[in-house]
């Protein structure tokens, strides 16, 4: 949602009542942190998805890329763009490294990320207890 869209909501909220989050895991309410955290989203390079489909591609049928028919090649790029068309912005894999540029290039989206402060009451379930 856009900061926008965020203000233009509240402001049709009559009064200055309280504004809480819903935690529909724990099913239950939690206050807003203050402390709203600015992030950098990404997204996948369709150049960076192309290889992998061929890469994969490669593997599955037990050959080397150099052995590849132009047909498949394009064939695989437009299996990628078509996944790539859903491709969302969202955090960047922890794991890439150095190859950062190389699987996300340059382009970049600024969120602000809104948390549910701790509220140190306990939920459980029959995979266990936990604390929010």
């Amino acid at each position: 949602m856009l900061k926008s869209k965020l203000i233009t909501a509240l402001q049709k909220i009559e009064g200055d009542p309280d504004i809480l989050l819903w935690n529909g895991f724990v099913e239950d309410w939690q206050d807003i942190d203050p402390d709203i955290q600015k992030c950098e989203f990404v997204k996948e390079q369709l150049s960076h998805l192309e290889d992998f489909y061929i890469l994969q591609h490669c593997n599955e049928v037990k050959i080397f890329r150099d052995d590849l028919d132009d047909d498949t090649i394009a064939e695989l790029k437009k299996k990628a763009a078509e996944s790539h068309k859903n491709y969302i912005f969202d955090f960047p894999n922890i794991h890439v490294g150095d190859r950062f540029k190389e699987w996300y290039g340059e382009e970049t989206k600024e969120v602000c990320l809104i948390s549910p402060k701790t509220k140190n009451a306990t939920y459980a379930d029959r995979l266990g207890k936990m604390t929010y």
